[in-house]
């Protein structure tokens, strides 16, 4: 598996125990020593101290000695990949939960409430029964659902988070959000057996996540979407923090541009007791990413062909000096794959492969990216890209983004090759 996959599993299976939830809800309120997150927790401090060492090895919590003490701070960075890739399911549990407030606004509305329920709930018979003739009848609202759900204890989120720490159960999400699937299909892209897709099936069955139904001899499966907004909703919260991050770091570069003086650096040590920066000292670098527009006097199905289309891309798809490629594969599905080969002037190959982890035709594909230069020397970084088409009328508006690139250097170099394909496209589609 690919680096960023990795980091998912891992984000989602630190987040699947509730005490580490609540240990980073208490870090969104303040930075804390070892022995205060402890004190909430019927537990040994040696089993604390392992529950601080998976989130420090995911990324979501760094420490520093601080005389006797070990201090603790909160890095939502990994939280902000993981809530992207949710994000994506956003439309999907806005139209069921719509979907269910529509049934709901239906049904009938009694006259005589039950009694004993109108009790507890604090309300009086007759002043229900106003309220409801009104048109105020009580509605589950979903704000107030995921609130309740998505609390820091909530058995729900443990087998949410649980559920998507597998890269496998994630690309099966992927490939029922384009559309409902049979076991069989979904079982196509996996080289594993029969029986290991349906465990995983059953793992996310009882996450919540998906409905099985039976057709003739078939198991039917539906992404069922609301576990995720239960999720979302939780990890919202901490939204502030990776935003205050990239502040924080423009704040050090600034401070950083002022000359030192000589061996004032190693004075005063780049790095804490333990490896980490101090709070004060520069946050984690965030991932470097680059965006294009460009607009082409072409309808947004004729662009979203000649992008996709193995023949065409041959045609027209080659960053720098790089020619065309020679072969082009392409498994236009979310978990299918793509490969394309190339070869420069110089001889030099080139290939670019990966997986699509969304097709929505003909306005939006996001697809893993990775270099292979044709010696079995294999980027060590996988990045993503995602690319929407937006209808202009006569014209159309492709909008790119590429990131999670591990350097400036890296990005730069594609921002030029990126720029090379885009002018050659548009040369292609105006022939």
């Amino acid at each position: 598996m690919r680096a960023s996959v990795h980091r998912l599993d891992a984000t989602f299976s630190a987040l699947a125990d509730p005490t580490r939830r609540t240990i980073l809800t208490h870090l969104a309120k303040q930075e804390s020593l070892v022995k205060d997150l402890a004190a909430p927790f019927d537990i040994s401090p040696p089993a604390i101290s392992k529950h601080l060492r998976v989130l420090e090895q995911v990324g979501l919590l760094a420490r520093r000695r601080e005389g006797q003490g070990i201090r603790c701070r909160l890095v939502a960075g990994p939280m902000k990949e993981a809530a992207g890739w949710i994000t994506r399911y956003q439309h999907f549990w806005k139209w069921q939960f719509d979907a269910l407030e529509r049934h709901l606004a239906q049904l009938p509305v009694s006259d005589e409430p039950n009694t004993a329920k109108s009790s507890q709930r604090g309300l009086r018979p007759v002043a229900l029964r106003q309220r409801r003739r009104r048109g105020k009848a009580r509605r589950p609202k979903f704000a107030n659902f995921a609130a309740r759900a998505s609390r820091s204890s909530s058995p729900s989120l443990n087998t949410t988070f649980a559920a998507l720490a597998n890269a496998t159960r994630r690309t099966i999400l992927t490939q029922l959000a384009e559309r409902e699937s049979s076991v069989t299909e979904l079982a196509v892209p996996f080289d594993m057996s029969m029986p290991a897709v349906s465990k995983h099936l059953r793992v996310l069955g009882r996450a919540g996540l998906l409905t099985q139904t039976k057709e003739g001899r078939a198991r039917r499966c539906r992404l069922v979407a609301e576990p995720l907004a239960v999720a979302a909703h939780w990890m919202a919260k901490y939204e502030r923090f990776w935003e205050d991050r990239f502040v924080a770091l423009e704040e050090y570069l600034h401070a950083s541009s002022q000359k030192e003086p000589r061996g004032a650096r190693g004075a005063r040590g780049a790095r804490g007791a333990r490896g980490e920066y101090p709070m004060t000292n520069m946050p984690p670098q965030p991932e470097t990413s680059l965006q294009i527009r460009r607009t082409f006097s072409a309808s947004r199905e004729r662009v979203f062909q000649a992008w996709t289309e193995p023949e065409e891309i041959k045609k027209w798809f080659g960053p720098g000096q790089m020619v065309a490629p020679m072969i082009a594969q392409a498994d236009l599905r979310a978990g299918g794959h793509y490969r394309f080969e190339m070869r420069s002037s110089e001889k030099t190959t080139m290939i670019i492969l990966g997986i699509y982890q969304e097709v929505q035709p003909p306005e939006r594909l996001v697809y893993t990216w990775v270099h292979d230069w044709g010696d079995g020397k294999k980027s060590d970084e996988e990045t993503l890209v995602t690319v929407e088409f937006l209808d202009q009328g006569d014209k159309t508006e492709v909008v790119l983004t590429h990131e999670r690139f591990p350097t400036k250097q890296e990005c730069d170099g594609h921002q030029e090759g990126w720029s090379n394909c885009f002018e050659a496209i548009e040369r292609y589609l105006s022939v």
